[in-house]
């Protein structure tokens, strides 16, 4: 008896029937698990995009309310209800500068501490820092103060660390602490000779030291042309 030999195209065909028919089996077997988990992806897909239609439905709105928003009250509005929003910190920020443009120097501390809590590291948070501190100032509390502008020059790499280095040098002398704001005063001459706290220094380091060389720039700065 000859015995038939199969073809390479018949035995593919072959291992093609048993994997389709391996699969069937499996897919029979675990059926209601497979529905399960489908289910469950399309469920948690449906919500994600919910979500992200609700995130861009609430940045929208709250840009738009921070841009319309004119009174203390309003800015608290999108501050509170719009927490996770771009316009949230921005909406803080604003409202405590109003706060300290009005005097409440209370409030506008609370809410530049707030800031710094919720949002350390958001661009503002030197401003908030600065802002911090001049509220202390403002309330009498120098020593506070004091460490509050510390702080604020710490973010050296901000525009506002000449502000804040002259703040403290300038709340030394309210304690009449004239040679630690010398010391400091002297540093921020040198350190930010480009800046307008700069030339604010040399002045009152001249009125602590009539007649005494100014502090000299770092090497290679050049002073700016005057127009």
């Amino acid at each position: 008896m000859v015995r038939r030999r199969f073809t390479r195209k018949e035995l593919q065909h072959d291992r093609l029937v048993d994997t389709v028919s391996l699969v069937s089996s499996h897919l029979q077997r675990y059926r209601r698990f497979y529905l399960f988990a489908l289910t469950l992806a399309v469920a948690v897909a449906a919500v994600l995009a919910i979500a992200t239609v609700r995130r861009s439905r609430d940045r929208a709105e709250a840009s738009r309310l921070l841009a319309r928003a004119r009174t203390l009250g309003q800015l608290v509005e999108v501050y509170e209800n719009y927490p996770a929003t771009p316009a949230a910190p921005l909406a803080l920020m604003t409202a405590a500068a109003h706060f300290f443009r009005d005097g409440s120097h209370e409030q506008a501390l609370a809410a530049y501490r707030a800031f710094l809590d919720r949002y350390p590291e958001h661009s503002a948070a030197p401003f908030a820092a600065l802002g911090t501190a001049y509220s202390l100032e403002a309330m009498g509390d120098l020593e506070a103060a004091g460490e509050a502008f510390r702080r604020a020059a710490g973010y050296a790499d901000a525009s506002t660390a000449p502000e804040a280095a002259y703040g403290l040098g300038r709340v030394h002398l309210q304690l009449d602490r004239p040679d630690q704001a010398r010391t400091i005063l002297e540093e921020l001459a040198r350190r930010y000779p480009w800046s307008l706290y700069s030339r604010r220094a040399r002045e009152r380091l001249e009125r602590l030291d009539p007649g005494a060389p100014p502090p000299l720039p770092p090497i290679g700065f050049e002073e700016p042309p005057v127009d």
